[in-house]
């Protein structure tokens, strides 16, 4: 399902900006650089303005101080709601995306209104981040960069993770600040090659929040600092246990050795029953990684990782979700399964695609062109803990190898994976792309969009670079 996109309503921006805009600007003590703002203004649309992306207002923090009305590119979750889609399509000139997914729709949507003089606002790491650190910057984002040799203005929104974590309930006050990092003009762009814009992208973004607390320390004031944490971090590090972990006001604690720490309102831990381990959730996150990696790597194919009750929907690509059972959701090494009722729904991890978290604690992803989205039962279930663990999975998955003479001599077909997306490209002795397979279905693009040659392999995915007219996962 297409949606049309369209640019924004100017007099609406203006009142939104006014309104809404205003207030979520002055409670959230945002402030931006006058003179990255005077830099800013300067340049007439069309242009490009990528942040990382920390908070669910970075988009009114942005458009309140932007003299021009922003047309960003949005969650396609966004449109289920029938209110929320009318204002988005019919107001606001969003660009609907599927999370993770290559999406023609969004690229076209973008080449009409940079063609009309627009200005387009993407967050390139395609989600929020969990700990406070800008997260990889999906490469097609640096394609699409090239495609356009439009200016690009890089900006960071630093202390916005601490002001509202993606795990917590309530936000905090505090201070954020918008910096810009760098802009770059579209003459330059276009004499730079994709990975030189993928390297100055990756270094213009990059942002470590708790590095910054270090430098200089800033407080975040709230009530019960801890509550939910246990959505991010669901590792015990003390007795390695998993989904033992529970919060209470301030407190994080484990149900299995007692274990626990106190949140406070620099983002950081102090030490309540036992020694520190980790003294930030990020350092806590990095090892939680390590832990499960080598949980997914040693245990039997068969062997229960962990599991959560959960409710059971689906639905097509932009179309309302349906509810359809209740039941529990669990990982193995090899896949993930779903039960009810003695029957069971079997999602292997090479055929799972999109893989994303929706609303702090829903897991949501593609399978054989099937959008399935599970809510859990504990409000406190740990999403996040299926997506990396679909994360280090992809990271180790071979390469295959195919052939077929009707095509031509195709000699060879890699696995790719990105943020939980499963896709294969075939080769022709030529060089040229000849299919995608993703979430069991093939697909043969138009010779347009055909690139017209693969430039170098990409070390990461093990998989061709590819045209960024082609993909887009921004």
């Amino acid at each position: 399902m297409s949606l049309k996109v369209t640019p924004a309503n100017p007099m609406f921006t203006t009142v939104l900006k006014s309104t809404l805009g205003r207030y979520v600007v002055y409670k959230n003590r945002v402030e931006f650089a006058r003179e990255d703002l005077s830099r800013w203004h300067a340049i007439q649309p069309p242009y490009l303005i990528l942040a990382n992306h920390v908070n669910n207002l970075d988009p009114f923090w942005l458009g309140y101080f932007s003299k021009d009305p922003i047309h960003f590119v949005v969650s396609d979750e966004q449109y289920r709601n029938p209110v929320k889609r009318f204002f988005l399509r019919n107001l606001l000139g969003g660009i609907p995306k599927t999370k993770f997914i290559s999406d023609m729709d969004t690229i076209k949507g973008i080449l009409r209104l940079v063609k009309s003089g627009h200005a387009i606002g993407i967050f390139p790491e395609g989600m929020r981040t969990w700990d406070g650190r800008t997260g990889d910057i999906i490469e097609s984002t640096s394609k699409l960069v090239k495609l356009l040799k439009i200016p690009v203005i890089a900006c960071t929104l630093d202390g916005a993770h601490l002001a509202h974590p993606r795990w917590a309930i309530s936000g905090r006050r505090g201070k954020v600040t918008i910096r810009i990092q760098d802009i770059m003009d579209g003459e330059t762009l276009k004499g730079m090659d994709v990975p030189s814009i993928h390297k100055w992208l990756t270094h213009a973004l990059d942002h470590d929040e708790y590095a910054a607390q270090r430098s200089e320390p800033i407080r975040y004031k709230g009530e019960k600092l801890a509550e939910k944490l246990e959505r991010f971090l669901f590792a015990c590090p003390h007795c390695d246990s998993i989904t033992t972990l529970h919060s209470e006001n301030n407190l994080l604690y484990c149900s299995e050795c007692h274990y626990a720490v106190t949140y406070n309102e620099f983002g950081g831990f102090e030490p309540h029953t036992h020694e520190l381990i980790f003294s930030n959730p990020r350092d806590w996150n990095t090892w939680q990684r390590d832990f499960l990696k080598l949980r997914l790597e040693t245990r039997p194919e068969k062997e229960v990782i962990f599991s959560d009750h959960a409710m059971l929907y689906s639905a097509d690509k932009q179309k309302p979700l349906e509810k359809r059972t209740d039941g529990v959701l669990t990982l193995t090494p090899e896949e993930i399964y779903f039960s009810e009722s003695g029957t069971s729904l079997h999602f292997p991890f090479r055929h799972i695609a999109g893989m994303n978290v929706q609303y702090s604690n829903e897991l949501e992803f593609y399978f054989k062109d099937t959008l399935y989205r599970f809510k859990f039962s504990d409000s406190g279930a740990s999403a996040y803990k299926w997506t990396a663990a679909l994360e280090l999975k992809a990271a180790s998955l071979p390469i295959k190898k195919y052939h077929d003479k009707r095509v031509g001599g195709i000699y060879g077909i890699d696995l790719a994976q990105r943020h939980g997306f499963s896709f294969y490209f075939a080769l022709s002795r030529n060089g040229y792309l000849f299919k995608e397979i993703h979430s069991g279905t093939q697909s043969t693009f138009n010779s347009h969009f055909h690139c017209r040659r693969i430039c170098r392999s990409d070390s990461r995915t093990r998989s061709p670079q590819y045209c960024p007219a082609q993909y887009a996962d921004a």
